[in-house]
């Protein structure tokens, strides 16, 4: 049940990247154009016109079977080339990014055989859905979980995305935390990087001035654990708490 309560949970926040597989492979992946040519493999995705958040993969993960060779947005199309560095196969992408989060992506596990790509042996497509279709997931109040120190409190950003505060009380730091956080749904986590936290002396009072953070601009993630009875958000800070994370519990 657990394991079956997180699968479910993550096609939720996933939306049409799953559930929709057949429907977006027939309408949103039209754009997306690949062939061989002299045995590099080139990725085409149309309508880019201005847009310059599509990127594809540097080939930081892996470089030993290919190497991004070239990629630019040309005449309304964002093109990518990849060119053969040795046999075997690879996984290649390209990913649409709305501020700072992935609201779209596309793979394809690529075969290259005596130094040159031969074929696509399969793929994968991404997606966000409506935001509201993940606000009763996230939006509320929680507890850290356990201790019941810490509060966290998820409202939906007017604009984009979700705004988030935690608030620690005196006995454990004593800190207030702002950011607001948007899915990515290649991570499958809600992610900010302009967290600030605040020290503060006695309680919150969220109507009160906070003055100049203590730290500001870090980066971090939010991310979906647990089980159907007892749903889990799990928070990160890459530079507060690089180490480890506390995990929250519905209040």
């Amino acid at each position: 049940m657990k394991k079956l309560f997180a699968i479910l949970l993550a096609l939720a926040l996933c939306l049409t990247g799953f559930a929709m597989a057949e429907e977006a492979q027939e309408t949103e992946n039209n754009k997306f154009n690949t062939l061989i040519e002299d045995g590099e493999f080139i990725i085409q995705v149309d309508n880019a016109n201005g847009d310059l958040a599509w990127i594809a993969d540097d080939m930081s993960q892996d470089d030993s079977v290919l190497e991004l060779a070239y990629m630019d947005t040309v005449e309304g199309t964002f093109v990518a080339r990849y060119a053969p560095v040795g046999d075997g196969d690879v996984t290649v992408g390209v990913r649409h990014y709305m501020g700072i989060a992935c609201d779209e992506a596309m793979t394809w596990d690529v075969h290259v055989e005596g130094g040159a790509v031969t074929e696509v042996t399969d793929g994968a497509y991404t997606v966000a859905g409506p935001e509201e279709e993940i606000d009763p997931y996230l939006v509320g109040e929680w507890l850290e979980a356990e201790t019941q120190f810490t509060t966290l409190t998820v409202e939906k950003n007017p604009e984009r995305g979700w705004d988030v505060v935690a608030v620690s009380p005196v006995s454990h730091g004593a800190y207030v935390f702002k950011t607001t956080v948007q899915y990515d749904c290649e991570l499958n986590a809600f992610v900010y990087d302009k967290g600030k936290f605040w020290d503060i002396d006695g309680e919150y009072d969220e109507n009160a001035e906070l003055g100049e953070a203590r730290t500001a601009g870090t980066t971090g993630s939010f991310a979906f654990t647990g089980d159907e009875e007892n749903p889990t958000l799990e928070w990160h800070d890459d530079d507060e708490n690089p180490e480890g994370s506390i995990a929250f519990t519905r209040g």
